[in-house]
């Protein structure tokens, strides 16, 4: 069976570390839309994979197996 993050997760995560989709947008210089959509699984981008785990203090593979 294949194991879906939970987005949830992150998004609490992400609002626990006082990080927002818009802010991690803004220093990757991307459309906040890109972010968003990686967030909810609908994009795989590695490079805002990496920049969110980093910014909730987490492995890429621990949130997206």
């Amino acid at each position: 069976m294949k194991h879906k993050p939970n987005f949830l997760n992150i998004k609490a995560a992400m609002k626990e570390r006082k990080i927002s989709q818009v802010a991690l947008a803004k220093i990757l210089k991307v459309h906040p839309v890109c972010v968003n959509e990686v967030v909810n699984g609908k994009r795989k981008n590695p490079r805002i994979r990496a920049a969110i785990a980093m910014a909730v203090n987490k492995q890429v593979n621990e949130i997206w197996p």
